[in-house]
């Protein structure tokens, strides 16, 4: 099934840097192939609106707020939006950056010299030689810049493009580990393990060690340190590691930021006796899946134990979002939900022996939430 993108790609600049004509090769290339494209200019919205005229700044910031909603509502239609809007305010910037999804400011940059002479062949909104630059807020930190002078409009727009599809797929490790940034930058340790975690501590001993994947706020990494476990909590988000390392002390306790193919790649040498997983397979593309399984079985000792929690393709949330495969989603954020004989299958042509399955509701309950989840101990043969 293709996977379809949505987002806004809001392209900006002074007047005369050439967003429209920028704008309309944008769209044409994605019509053709294939994509769901709306196509809104300043200057259209501005007439179909009735507000052609001098307004002051403040005006103009009502009406940028306007047309923003209005890409916000088709974006959550799964269209592509490309929006031509000089609309340079600090406020909007940060209104879109905050409301619209995979949204991307792009600056068009054009000397003022080339944007005057391009004026006075076209619009002449110049008057008197004036080109009002000022009441504008340069963007400070905008997602791209490109040069729209001595260059074919086709390259600028294949640059934009691009641009736009590398940042908006998210089943790459970049793009994911960004989202959970964002996550963990906020969402801290409750102070209390999961109920997995509970599970997990009855089929463990002290001073064993035990690595968890993905260990995200750190509250069960911290709960099996306190029970005398040596543990190793890496994630992939370094806000992660940052708030752990810096939140809990504990010898029995250290983080590295990373998959866990990246920690073998550092620690080869290493022997786990234990190996935990709680929410994070359901994560992973299933390439990532099986170099974890790989990996795991190398760090693991001969019966040493992996304990995987994921969520199910039983799961309802599995029936929402966007799907792009027959286990992939897009809801908030990139999910494969798993099917359990498959997992099973997985662990099993990798040497692991299953100990004891479990696939039902009632396991994971997080507040009014309570999914279908698959909770597996493997042991390395």
């Amino acid at each position: 099934m293709k996977k379809e993108n949505k987002g806004l790609i809001w392209l900006t600049g002074y007047s005369s840097a050439g967003k429209t004509t920028i704008a309309n090769e944008i769209k044409k290339s994605l019509d053709r192939d294939g994509h769901k494209v709306i196509f809104l200019d300043g200057d259209d919205l501005r007439v179909i609106l009735g507000t052609i005229g001098e307004y002051k700044k403040n005006e103009r910031i009502d009406l940028a707020k306007i047309y923003f909603r209005l890409a916000d509502h088709l974006v959550s239609q799964n269209y592509i939006v490309i929006i031509s809007a000089i609309a340079m305010f600090d406020s909007i910037a940060e209104w879109v950056k905050d409301n619209i999804f995979n949204s991307f400011q792009v600056l068009i940059n054009v000397p003022a010299e080339i944007r005057f002479s391009r004026d006075q062949e076209s619009k002449n909104i110049f008057k008197n030689g004036i080109m009002n630059d000022e009441i504008y807020d340069l963007p400070k930190k905008p997602d791209l810049i490109v040069e729209n002078y001595n260059i074919e409009i086709n390259e600028v727009a294949n640059k934009i493009i691009s641009f736009f599809f590398e940042n908006t797929d998210q089943t790459k490790p970049s793009i994911r580990s960004k989202y959970w940034n964002e996550v963990y930058a906020s969402n801290r340790s409750p102070g209390f393990p999961s109920d997995f975690a509970k599970h997990t501590i009855e089929k463990i001993t002290s001073n064993e060690t035990l690595l968890e994947i993905g260990c995200g706020n750190g509250r069960d990494s911290v709960y099996f340190a306190s029970k005398a476990v040596k543990v190793i909590g890496i994630d992939i988000s370094e806000e992660s590691i940052n708030y752990c390392s810096t939140s809990f002390r504990n010898e029995n306790l250290e983080f590295y930021n990373g998959s866990l193919s990246q920690f073998f790649d550092r620690n080869k040498t290493i022997t786990l006796d234990v190996i935990y997983s709680r929410f994070v397979f359901h994560a992973m593309t299933l390439k990532e899946e099986l170099q974890t399984i790989d990996k795991a079985h190398i760090l693991l000792k001969k019966g040493g134990k992996f304990f995987i929690e994921c969520r199910s393709i039983k799961d309802q949330l599995s029936l929402k979002g966007e799907h792009i495969s027959e286990t992939e989603r897009i809801f908030g954020h990139y999910r494969r939900f798993v099917i359990a004989e498959e997992l099973i299958q997985r662990l099993q042509d990798h040497d692991f022996e299953i100990l004891d399955f479990v696939e039902d509701n009632g396991l994971a309950v997080h507040v009014t939430e309570d999914p279908v989840v698959i909770r597996i101990t493997a042991v390395k043969k």
